[in-house]
């Protein structure tokens, strides 16, 4: 650049003189001053029209416009300063190569780093051949395919802070005049104002969509609070009267939709329902695979389940047993409130069983100690009499008895199972001096014990012997003592 001195307004201006006080004639003065009342007007044009913009790339785009039809020069680029105070050029105009638009300037570097650090503006006459600025190598290589010669760059301020550099380049060597200079200068101005605006007009509309995501985020979750609390009382009045999986399967249903299949313990289906509506879905037994991962883990798994849709099963656990399953099938996979729910609804569904358990085995245990009291407490007392009748049974007429032995599996099984199939044959069963032992009524006794081999069998999954006696009277601890040797 050549020398220059700084003007009262922080413009600066060539020492030849050159500039409006060089003293020009009558007509040059006027051409001068025609000139600069279309640029003035110009630029309280491209001001408002700056003010009406909204977003920051189209604000910059529309200052380099408007700068590089203002001041009339080949080139006019715009950088802003980022996060580690490097400018970075974010708009240009009139540019010819691809890379420039890429330039990058490191801080207190070229001749923008030199206008941030005065926060004023400077011009060198050739960029080249200068040394009043500190070059920097990755940009001096770009020059050449640009042609960038002659360059002035101004600061982008708000407040006292410089915030980016507006320049205006030649592709000839040449200095700027002052009112060139001015001009840029109070365009950078209204352009860091229009500039600021923008980014408080972006920053706000971001705040804006944030403010709207949360308040989606809150709505989702209360929602989701609020149908937790609706199943959860569901669940509730489930547990107090006495329903079963059946109710759990529903209430699963009505709000995940999909299909939902409940397993026992032995993985056998005992009960299924299905939506009425979409998302469609077939009730189907899950995965093995994905039946072991969900106990492995203790949480609920989830799979494709292989056509179009998602199984994920939840394992209902109580003490270290395994009581059975829940899996909901449906096209999407579930959200963590949904597996929540679906966790919650497996524990509710183990407490039913533990109540159903403990309700089974107390009756279990009352018959069974009434079925002992028959066998060895003759002769019958009035309040065992009437303790059969509130089970439905009327020990007067019990007339056969079986005692049934599973090899493979423990008494206490085939307890169970005699006990479940009793109240068939108005009957009670119990464990009497260690076997599986069983009072019925009956009009054929062979084929009695015919059904219930068969019943047995079927039920416990291995070879299982069974022996029956007619009873005559109540000697049913006769009756005990052959068929016990029978078998």
């Amino acid at each position: 650049m050549g020398p220059t001195d700084s003007g009262p307004d922080g413009t600066t201006t060539g020492r030849d003189g050159s500039g409006p006080d060089a003293g020009p004639d009558e007509g040059g003065l006027l051409s001068y001053r025609l000139r600069r009342e279309r640029r003035l007007s110009s630029l309280y044009a491209t001001a408002r029209s700056l003010a009406a913009l909204g977003e920051v790339d189209e604000v910059l785009t529309s200052i380099v416009r408007h700068a590089h039809e203002l001041i009339g020069s080949d080139i006019a680029y715009l950088s802003l300063l980022d996060a580690e105070g490097n400018l970075t050029l974010r708009a240009s105009a009139g540019t010819i190569s691809a890379e420039f638009s890429s330039a990058r300037m490191p801080p207190g570097i070229g001749l923008g780093g030199r206008v941030i650090r005065s926060r004023a503006p400077f011009w060198v006459s050739n960029y080249g051949e200068s040394d009043v600025v500190r070059h920097n190598s990755a940009f001096d290589l770009l020059v050449p395919n640009e042609g960038l010669t002659a360059l002035l760059g101004v600061p982008l301020l708000v407040g006292d802070r410089a915030v980016g550099v507006l320049f205006a380049a030649d592709r000839s060597e040449r200095p700027f005049e002052q009112d060139e200079v001015a001009l840029l200068s109070a365009f950078a101005d209204h352009a860091a104002i229009a500039l600021n605006n923008a980014r408080l007009y972006e920053e706000s509309r971001e705040s804006l969509q944030r403010l709207r995501e949360a308040y989606r985020t809150i709505e989702e979750q209360v929602a989701s609070v609020e149908r937790a609390a609706a199943v959860h009382e569901a669940l509730t009045h489930v547990v107090l009267t006495g329903g079963g999986p059946g109710d759990i399967a529903r209430l699963l249903v009505e709000h995940l939709r999909g299909a939902v299949t409940v397993l026992d313990r032995d993985d056998r289906v005992v009960a299924t329902r299905v939506c009425d509506g979409p998302p469609a879905a077939t009730a189907r037994e899950p995965a093995r695979e994905l039946l072991e991962q969900a106990r492995r883990t203790g949480r609920c798994a989830s799979a494709p389940d292989g056509g179009g849709a998602v199984c994920s099963v939840a394992v209902v656990h109580a003490g270290g047993s395994h009581l059975g399953s829940l899996s909901l099938t449906r096209s999407a996979a579930p959200g963590s409130a949904d597996v929540r729910m679906l966790e919650r609804s497996a524990q509710i569904m183990g407490l039913l069983i533990l109540m159903r358990d403990a309700r089974v085995e107390a009756e279990e245990r009352v018959r069974g100690e009434l079925l002992v009291e028959l066998l060895s407490r003759p002769p019958l007392h009035p309040a065992q009499r009437d303790r059969a009748l509130a089970r439905g049974v009327d020990v007067d007429r019990l007339d056969v008895l079986v005692v049934a032995d599973c090899p493979g599996k423990p008494t206490s099984d085939v307890v169970r199972r005699l006990n479940a199939l009793s109240p068939e044959w108005s009957g009670l069963a119990g464990e009497y001096l260690g076997r599986a032992t069983m009072l019925l009524r009956a009009d054929d006794a062979e084929e009695a014990a015919s059904a219930l081999h068969r019943r047995l069998r079927r039920a416990l999954g291995l070879p299982v012997l069974v022996a029956a006696d007619r009873v005559d009277g109540r000697e049913w601890a006769r009756s005990f003592g052959l068929t016990w040797r029978c078998v």
